[in-house]
């Protein structure tokens, strides 16, 4: 008897699995697939981008539940895409109010740094959300990373809000970071 794959005419693909999974794993693809395989970043970029602009046009227009979706549909498409995901957080902002708004806000950030973890852009978002918030430690603490990581986050740094944080948290350069981690806590908070 044939297998499987003999019957339906596949071959082993080695693909690569989402970050969060990591490393490669195997797939099986019909015969003939390369070409498309050759086509398909480029048609599914296109249909990434027109899913995005349609999802911005309906946050636009204050059409709020149908925006969500379509931001859903895309980003479990393209979990990547991080412009999708703080357009999404942004969203989410605008059209809630009070203590929502930031729930919202937060849960979908949380969402993308979950599946990208080292995005600067996703970490320089929560980190001007929580600057937005009052919350100025885990403001500046997520902003210093995001620069770390890109140094095109860098200006952001330099701004005025940014650093009257820092000064009322204190710097967290290593020499204030060992001292921390040894008494247990900041050591230097002004208020």
């Amino acid at each position: 008897m044939q297998s499987l794959q003999a019957r339906v005419g596949c071959r082993p693909l080695l693909t690569r699995a989402p970050c969060c999974l990591g490393g490669a794993r195997r797939a099986l693809a019909p015969r003939g697939i390369r070409r498309l395989e050759m086509q398909a970043p480029a048609q599914a970029q296109t249909s990434a981008t027109d899913t995005y602009s349609e999802a911005l046009e309906l946050a636009r227009v204050e059409s709020f539940a149908e925006a969500r979706v379509t931001f859903e549909s895309l980003l479990s498409r393209q979990p990547t895409m991080c412009k999708a995901w703080v357009s999404w957080a942004q969203m989410e902002k605008r059209c809630h109010r009070g203590s929502e708004r930031w729930l919202r806000m937060r849960s979908i950030l949380q969402r993308g740094l979950t599946l990208n973890p080292h995005s600067a852009c996703l970490i320089q978002a929560f980190g001007l959300m929580e600057l937005q918030r009052g919350n100025w430690l885990a403001a500046v603490m997520m902003l210093e990373r995001c620069a770390r990581l890109d140094a095109n986050c860098v200006p952001v740094l330099r701004w005025q809000l940014v650093q009257n944080a820092k000064k009322t948290v204190g710097s967290r350069g290593p020499r204030q970071r060992g001292a921390a981690g040894a008494s247990g806590g900041i050591t230097s908070v002004s208020a």
